[in-house]
């Protein structure tokens, strides 16, 4: 059992880097770099990605960019991996990130856009096509290179724990004595 499972996780990992090695590189030379944003998601649907951009105190604005053809989502960080068997999370072996790491020059590591979700703090490279001065550019005009994932956003509500029984009789307890020590 032990054995079949490290041989499909070999062998899907062996497919990973014949599938992004068989991906036709972009000819990015007909964009140049025009800036780069970093801005919580909103909303994230196909090739487009819509993100939550504060203009005053509580007020956010909608900035919306699609990818350009060849844009990649990347991760900046990437987590450990599961072993099902002992039911303990490992770090990826630097063998194992390497498929990751590709196509060489990309920054971070491979992701999907379907990685990209509301919450989740992201920066975009983003390029325009060289045919467009600089000077006339508009933010229609500018298409996603890359999305960093940077933070994702895992659980948006901090719940106090609640305390235990012996703990409220605890503190009410400490309370009639507070309230004891003040009529003194």
């Amino acid at each position: 059992m032990l054995r079949s499972a490290r041989i499909c996780s070999a062998l899907a990992l062996a497919l990973g880097m014949a599938a992004v090695a068989a991906e036709p590189e972009t000819d990015w030379s007909k964009y140049a770099k025009a800036k780069e944003v970093t801005f919580e998601i909103k909303k994230a649907a196909g090739d487009e990605v819509t993100l939550k951009v504060p203009v005053a105190k509580n007020k956010f604005d909608d900035l919306s960019y699609t990818f350009a053809e060849g844009g990649l989502t990347r991760w900046v960080k990437i987590g450990p991996k599961f072993n099902a068997l002992s039911g303990k999370k490992t770090p990826l072996t630097a063998k194992e990130l390497e498929p990751f790491k590709l196509p060489k020059g990309a920054p971070g590591y491979a992701g999907d856009k379907t990685d990209l979700k509301p919450g989740d703090l992201v920066t975009l490279v983003l390029v325009r096509p060289k045919d467009i001065p600089a000077a006339k550019v508009k933010e229609s005009d500018l298409k996603i290179k890359y999305a960093i994932i940077q933070r994702v956003l895992e659980d948006p509500v901090v719940k106090e724990p609640e305390p235990k029984k012996d703990d409220k009789k605890k503190d009410e307890k400490k309370a009639d004595e507070k309230k004891a020590d003040e009529k003194k």
